[in-house]
């Protein structure tokens, strides 16, 4: 189990008690570079700005990865807040990644994707 070594003296210091255990282990599932590249050259098509972000993705990609190609599309979040009931973005936000998957789908070609059924 990775855990920071000085948890215990964290505990110890606020006094309180520390158990750990492992209630869940299962790997990062890698996005298909197909996808990353598709989705790429959507927003690049759009004139939008964008960065590739390294992602050993979860999620559902950890459960769909299985079966099918995976990809992940990020909408930046205020004060980079992600999976925090703080997080937000804005409409035009929204929009720009509405777009950029509709851009996706209409120029994805799913003869070049394989299922592993």
């Amino acid at each position: 189990m990775h855990c920071r070594p000085d948890c215990p003296r964290i505990a110890q210091r606020r006094g309180v008690s520390l158990a750990l255990q492992r209630e869940h282990e299962a790997p990062a599932c890698l996005c298909d570079d197909r996808l990353v590249a598709a989705l790429s050259a959507s927003a690049a098509r759009l004139g939008l700005t964008f960065l590739r972000l390294p992602s050993g993705a979860g999620h559902d990609a950890m459960v769909l990865g299985g079966l099918c190609p995976t990809g992940m599309l990020f909408v930046r979040c205020a004060g980079g807040i992600s999976h925090n009931p703080a997080e937000a973005i804005t409409a035009e936000d929204a929009e720009a990644a509405v777009r950029v998957l509709l851009d996706f789908v209409m120029h994805l070609d799913p003869r070049t994707l394989s299922l592993k059924f």
